[in-house]
């Protein structure tokens, strides 16, 4: 995604300041209303019923994609703090009739074949969470729209590149 209207939105909040000991927490979340009226979502897996979610092992492109025509919104979990800390695992939802997309912190649990659900029991232990993404909102130029183009752009530029630039994933000759 290009610069332009582009703003990474973080929320810290140190838990030494409340507390000493952990705090049991099965969720936190941002929620991010959509205040114009989509005629297309894109999630990149399926959260199909009231407390699914897009759980971080299924992050492979994340976004969270709201498009009325050539307007739209578009939400990217930041992968430099995603995944840190193994007990505050990362989830993505939308729910097209509240119009609204969430990001946020919670356990989950596969409950059928590859789809899952928050489950109870996070615990936040004392110190800094930290919970941000990059948000988008601009009006799509390209004949047809393409709603993807500019989050596959900056997933590439951003994550991408750095890494392929220090020889990541592998250095197996690709013709083996």
């Amino acid at each position: 995604m290009g610069a332009e209207n582009l703003y990474l939105v973080c929320v810290y909040w140190e838990l030494s300041e409340f507390a000493e000991k952990s705090v049991a927490q099965s969720e936190l979340s941002v929620k991010m209303q959509v205040l114009h009226d989509p005629d297309f979502w894109w999630a990149p897996h399926l959260a199909p019923k009231e407390g699914s979610c897009i759980a971080q092992h299924v992050f492979r492109s994340p976004a969270l994609i709201a498009a009325a025509g050539a307007k739209t919104l578009v939400l990217v979990p930041d992968m430099e703090i995603c995944g840190q800390d193994e007990t505050r695992p990362w989830f993505m939802d939308f729910d097209a009739e509240q119009k609204a997309f969430w990001i946020g912190l919670s356990k989950a649990r596969l409950y059928e074949h590859v789809l899952y659900e928050k489950e109870p029991g996070m615990v936040l232990e004392p110190g800094t969470v930290r919970l941000g993404g990059f948000v988008k909102a601009y009006v799509d130029e390209l004949e047809p729209t393409n709603p993807w183009s500019e989050v596959s752009a900056f997933l590439w530029n951003r994550y991408a590149v750095p890494l392929y630039e220090q020889g990541e994933p592998g250095t197996v000759p690709m013709d083996n």
